[in-house]
């Protein structure tokens, strides 16, 4: 059963983004670094989830080639898919009846900001030309 968040206060979402659990998850700076210690930024591909829903093709074109695939095979492959794979989303949140409201949208934007400016910074020295 789904509940009702107009029932809490903001502070209750912003205590559960403060604890270690979601702060960590919230710092892909700090883990793609962890990564880097171990493997070079050639082994390392970060892909802009906007890129992907905008140009299903292109991107994963992009990745096969990453991954070894020649920019032939590449595109052999991407032929192969249909749009309705490619347009599905297969991890979407269940829709909701509920928005999250301004005030609190405000609040998480500004607590996460930090790890925002820090991703952004990581993706600017790996040589990436997109921010969040």
């Amino acid at each position: 059963r789904e509940s009702n968040p107009d029932q809490y206060k903001d502070d209750y979402f912003l205590e559960r983004l403060e604890h270690s659990t979601h702060a960590s998850r919230n710092d892909y700076a700090s883990g793609i670094k962890r990564y880097l210690s171990y493997f070079s930024k050639e082994q390392l591909l970060i892909v802009d989830y906007r890129q992907l829903s905008l140009h299903p093709k292109e991107t994963i074109e992009q990745i096969c080639c990453f991954l070894g695939l020649s920019r032939e095979e590449s595109l052999q492959f991407v032929d192969t898919l249909d749009e309705d794979v490619l347009s599905k989303r297969v991890n979407a949140a269940n829709t909701s009846n509920y928005k999250i409201r301004l005030s609190l949208r405000k609040k998480m934007e500004q607590h996460l900001n930090p790890c925002v400016i820090k991703f952004n910074r990581l993706l600017e020295e790996l040589g990436y030309d997109w921010k969040i």
